[in-house]
């Protein structure tokens, strides 16, 4: 699944201010309709989806930017023309469901190339969208990539770079603070939080292409054929910075009332100090600092950065009420210790360690000089659900088939894929009595897993919502901050260096209820936010307050009982946040209402800041079995006329004679007539 989706919808009362969807859907239709008979001929926009008769003060650049204008008391994009854009992009400009969309690709349009992009461009242009979002294929793309020359159907789009896919590329191999927390973490742990202060991020991060597979958040087979060109054209809307479920604790999609995220303060300051395999990731690490951990003690004794400045750690346990002994650890590091000696027939090697308990993570292997492979403890998201409490599983890598480790009492097994040659010493090192302390009884800061008395136990640190939270609260918050800075702020750089005339955008989606200090942050290096859709109006207006930087949204609507998918319901628990409509026609309703709502909307600066939309998604997909696309699996349109049972003709985009549309299970109705004109709202006088 492309982004975990953790929503939760709560109402808002209908005032001046704020409205829910039901009570605006009226208004919203009626505004529309006043609007568009109107505005619909007289508007012209540019080649870029640009309104020609409003341009921005700003004038032509012929690059994207971002403008805050006073006239119309509105953010806006403005394009290289320079003209006000509301951005209407389409996530997945893609095959849907692999071979058999890419089949109906190349009889409709006649390839799953250029021209069969063209005509799913052409198809999207006709109902008003303007933008290829995140997540598309090359073929669907202005520019020159490695799929060719560009496509001639031009749109601006968005590319996605993702930093946070690269934990086990081979130069700069990096690690996650989440699997790596104690088992007193007890919440999701599929998608990860990267160790940001780990040089290598930063260097992966900054690592341009070269053809050379994972090595580059940019794609592991870089796409442009150079930063360069790519900077120099104007189709480039911006750039995204990462998947934003793959930094998990940044996307906040709940409301504090149902259960925000888990904190990152706290995983980062839970999690393990010190880490030598990671079983999801199948690496062993040449540098096993976990080094966000090491940076969160460093902090706690300095003032810079928000640092609260203990000068030692007397005063860090004033503060807090802890009994920490160091802000290290009191773990003792042991190596070489000898657990066999290979005679080229002996695969399998058992030893009992002279010191225990020992430190999860801290296991390493050796054969000879060579560290082969390393622990992977009961509490990991890959190994946990192989073994039980308080053992471990050695992985299987470099030369190693298995084995087994108990951390309380000592006994390690490991097996070779090959007997170690004659005379070869296979040894092990690992540390003992450190973290996590709940298991070693650690007594170091670095220590700490989450379970002292005086470390908040609720990894969500709800005691944030009250008016005097505790000391430690605090600190785990600001540090969050800190977190958040290092995150943003290289990645901007790094994007920035690479493409210094276009916009950078948060992850996608960020949440609109993530904390304070990660919103402050992302306004700070950010030109935009990518939010959720959420019903409750306030809270993105509270965190357009706190950014003080215009969004756009990722929308979804479905209706699953007027769709391809009737026979399924819709996933209320995975998307509890887009509300299900009965028809095809409530859904265009629908949409017409939050594209109105969205437009209206503003800060309390007075200013909208709602500056576009990236729907998800072009298709659907038999494989999600709810109703997101704008057209079926069989790129029928849902507009009452191609989606329905039996041949139909097909609308007059690109299509290759003799093609015939239609041939669903049952008729369906029409979204898409109102979907184009409410897109065509934003440029009403």
């Amino acid at each position: 699944m492309k982004r975990s989706s953790s929503f939760q919808r709560t109402s808002v009362p209908s005032d001046k201010t704020h409205f829910t969807k039901p009570a605006i859907l009226s208004f919203s239709l009626l505004f529309l309709l006043t609007l568009l008979s109107a505005s619909r001929a007289s508007a012209q926009l540019d080649q870029y989806g640009g309104d020609t008769a409003d341009p921005c003060s700003g004038g032509a650049t012929g690059y994207f930017y971002t403008a805050k204008d006073a006239v119309s008391q509105h953010w806006w994009f403005c394009d290289p023309a320079g003209n006000r854009f509301f951005m209407l992009g389409v996530e997945v400009v893609d095959y849907a469901d692999a071979s058999g969309y890419a089949k109906v690709m190349t009889s409709k349009y006649g390839d799953t190339g250029y021209d069969g992009f063209s005509g799913l461009l052409n198809r999207l242009q006709t109902y008003g969208f303007n933008t290829v979002g995140d997540d598309s294929n090359w073929y669907a793309l202005p520019v020159k990539t490695n799929a060719g020359a560009g496509n001639s159907v031009k749109l601006p789009f968005i590319w996605q770079i993702h930093p946070s896919y690269g934990f086990s590329n081979s130069l700069y191999p990096f690690k996650d603070v989440i699997s790596t927390l104690s088992a007193a973490y007890t919440g999701y742990r599929a998608d990860p939080l990267g160790d940001f202060f780990d040089p290598n991020w930063t260097s992966y991060a900054n690592y341009g292409p070269t053809g050379t597979s994972g090595k580059s958040p940019w794609g592991a087979s870089p796409p442009f054929s150079s930063f360069s060109a790519l900077d120099a054209s104007p189709w480039l809307l911006g750039v995204s910075l990462d998947d934003g479920g793959s930094t998990w604790g940044f996307m906040n999609a709940t409301p504090p009332a149902s259960g925000v995220g888990p904190h990152p303060g706290w995983m980062v300051a839970a999690t393990t100090p010190n880490q030598v395999y990671a079983g999801r990731w199948k690496i062993v690490y040449p540098d096993t600092v976990m080094h966000s951990k090491q940076e969160w003690a460093n902090w706690l004794q300095q003032t810079a950065d928000s640092g609260p400045g203990y000068t030692s750690i007397t005063a860090l346990n004033d503060a807090w009420g802890a009994n920490y002994s160091t802000f290290g650890s009191s773990g003792i590091s042991v190596t070489g210790e000898v657990i066999g000696t290979g005679n080229g027939k002996t695969k399998s090697f058992t030893h009992t360690l002279k010191h225990k308990v020992v430190d999860p993570w801290s296991v390493a292997v050796l054969e000879g000089a060579s560290t082969h492979t390393g622990d992977c403890p009961w509490f990991d998201y890959d190994c946990g659900n192989k073994i039980t409490a308080n053992t471990g599983l050695i992985g299987a890598i470099g030369g190693v088939s298995g084995g087994t480790i108990d951390y309380r009492a000592g006994t390690l097994t490991v097996t070779f894929s090959t007997a170690p040659a004659s005379g070869t010493a296979i040894t092990v090192n690992y540390i003992y009595g450190g973290w996590p302390h709940g298991m070693t009884g650690g007594t170091g800061l670095l220590d700490e897993d989450g379970t002292n008395p005086w470390f908040p136990s609720d990894f969500h640190l709800p005691d944030l919502l009250n008016s005097n939270p505790p000391r430690v609260d605090l600190d785990l918050d600001n540090f969050a901050g800190h977190l958040a800075h290092q995150y943003f702020s290289t990645l901007q750089a790094a994007v920035k260096a690479k493409l210094p005339h276009h916009l950078v955008f948060s992850q996608n989606f960020l949440g609109a209820y993530d904390r304070p200090v990660i919103l402050q942050q992302a306004g700070q290096y950010l030109d935009a936010l990518i939010f959720e859709d959420v019903d409750d109006s306030a809270q993105l207006v509270t965190a357009y307050g706190i950014a003080n930087k215009p969004a756009f949204l990722e929308e979804r609507f479905i209706a699953n009982p007027d769709s391809a998918f009737a026979a399924y319901a819709c996933d209320s628990t995975d998307n509890p946040a887009f509300a299900c409509q009965t028809t095809q026609q409530a859904r265009g309703q629908a949409y017409t209402a939050q594209l109105a709502l969205d437009l209206g909307l503003r800060g309390t600066d007075g200013f909208g800041f709602l500056i576009g939309w990236d729907y998800w998604e072009m298709t659907d997909k038999s494989s999600e079995r709810q109703n997101f696309g704008l057209w079926s699996a069989l790129d029928n349109a849902y507009n009452g006329a191609e989606d329905l049972s039996g041949s139909q003709p097909c609308a007059p985009e690109v299509t290759l004679p003799g093609y015939v549309c239609g041939l669903e299970l049952q008729n369906h109705g029409d979204y898409l007539s109102a979907v184009a004109a409410a897109n065509a709202s934003w440029y009403a006088p």
